[in-house]
């Protein structure tokens, strides 16, 4: 295998360390981040392999969110939860912080 040099800034240098595994070199953290599905084309059928009770769930919670909250919010933080994950970084606090499950971090 090649090897090529090539001049990113400071700021996309460590972006890319900060998203590089412990047990990765920058050429494999390369590699892996450009291979991850970005495009929406690339994403269609993700979800699959979940079973309807589940996505069933995952709607009621979208629907019940929307009922009290902005749209956009309610979406971001049934996507948040969708992904595992639970806390949300946003100076709308009022928004998020009667959602059960979701921990928000002021800005």
């Amino acid at each position: 295998m090649g090897v090529e040099t090539i001049s990113v800034t400071d700021t996309a240098y460590n972006l890319l360390l900060s998203m590089k595994s412990e047990d990765e070199d920058i050429s494999e953290a390369i590699i892996r981040l450009l291979k991850k599905k970005s495009r929406l084309v690339e994403c269609a059928g993700l979800w699959s392999d979940i079973p309807d009770e589940e996505l069933e769930e995952i709607e009621e919670g979208m629907r019940e969110m929307r009922e009290s909250l902005d749209s956009l919010d309610g979406m971001v933080a049934a996507i948040t939860l969708t992904h595992g994950c639970n806390v949300i970084v946003t100076r709308n606090v009022k928004h998020f912080e009667r959602i059960e499950g979701i921990e928000v971090e002021e800005y």
